[in-house]
């Protein structure tokens, strides 16, 4: 496959140059693919998608396709978390439970939101054995942290919580 993708979506003609950077990541065959929404106070101004779901290219990607992101979830979910404590919303020495009452289950209920933020707390993943739709299950996958013991007692070691950051992080902002 290389050359002819149809991009779907909807682009405001000042950001043409945003789909035809997105469309150029199709032209030699190797994007599977991929999607980009931009908002500008709160106007939505690019937001398209191309090509599929799955390397195998049988399934179609769809504006509601969902994707894991992996670690730039860290530094959004960190971004996020740093801009409500700006705006006094959120407290770093402020205990996690404070905003997520669940999470003081196991051994939890000491944890502040710096020693999240910093790996610190010993949710470094699930104790149990997660398949990708779990993952994107956030309210059962966030349950299921909450509920959990820590890998090690919080704030005395490091422990990177790889996959499970952006759900911790995001569970205590969106709360």
């Amino acid at each position: 496959m290389s050359g002819d993708i149809e991009i779907q979506g909807t682009c405001a003609p000042e950001f043409s140059k945003v789909q035809d950077a997105f469309t150029a990541n199709f032209k030699d065959g190797k994007e599977v693919g991929a999607s980009f929404a931009l908002a500008i106070e709160g106007e939505m101004v690019v937001d398209i998608w191309a090509g599929h779901a799955d390397g195998a290219r049988s399934k179609p990607w769809e504006a509601g396709t969902l994707i894991n992101t992996y670690s730039t979830t860290k530094g959004m979910a960190a971004t996020v978390v740093g801009v409500l404590a700006d705006e006094g919303l959120i407290n770093y020495d402020a205990k996690v439970a404070d905003y997520w009452p669940e999470f003081a289950a196991a051994g939890k209920q000491d944890v502040t939101v710096a020693q999240l933020l910093s790996h610190q707390a010993g949710i470094c993943g699930p104790r149990k054995r997660v398949e990708m739709d779990e993952i994107y299950d956030w309210d059962g996958l966030c349950a299921t942290l909450a509920a959990q013991w820590p890998f090690f007692e919080p704030g005395t070691a490091n422990g990177y919580h790889a996959v499970v950051f952006g759900h911790i992080a995001g569970e205590v902002a969106r709360r």
